[in-house]
């Protein structure tokens, strides 16, 4: 499972029939230790929230505002026993990857637009040019401009015409 920082995250875990009527719940692995995040009897703690939906056998749990920290390896678990003599029994592992940020999977990837400058003018003169056709609306463009070393630490500049030069 990737979780993304500060984004909701669920978690489903299908459980065996056998485990229907004993309470569950998600585990983090921590050394040798299972330490329990939620179960089913507290339905919410902090920002880890449980529901279990009876009829198709799978309980889900919600991290929201994921944190790096929540990274790590999980167990879903039953609470099995009874008065005297209770163990967990954790039956599915999850590996839980927190990034930094997500890019967009629906949306395609643009294609850089290239275009050739026109050859240097001297210092304080503008350069001129314009974007290949197609113009597609929402691209960003990237500029590479080389400057000689004297000119390393004076400001740049890059300004965008209202209108087009009819000149050209």
């Amino acid at each position: 499972v990737i979780g993304y920082l500060g984004e909701t995250i669920t978690i489903n875990c299908p459980y065996p029939e056998e485990f229907q009527n004993y309470g569950k719940g998600l585990y983090k692995e921590k050394y040798i230790f299972f330490n329990p995040v939620i179960r089913t009897t507290d339905s919410q703690i902090d920002r880890f929230s449980i529901s279990e939906d009876r009829r198709s056998g799978v309980v889900s749990v919600r991290i929201r505002d994921v944190r790096e920290d929540d990274g790590g390896v999980y167990y879903c678990g039953a609470d099995l026993g009874g008065e005297s003599v209770s163990y967990e029994s954790l039956y599915t592992q999850i590996h839980l990857q927190v990034r930094k940020f997500s890019l967009p999977e629906s949306k395609p990837q643009h294609q850089p637009i290239r275009f050739s400058l026109p050859e240097p003018k001297p210092q304080h003169q503008p350069i001129r040019f314009s974007l290949p056709e197609p113009k597609p609306q929402h691209q960003p463009i990237r500029f590479c401009l080389p400057y000689s070393k004297p000119l390393y630490q004076s400001i740049k500049f890059i300004y965008k015409s209202i209108a087009p030069n009819k000149s050209n």
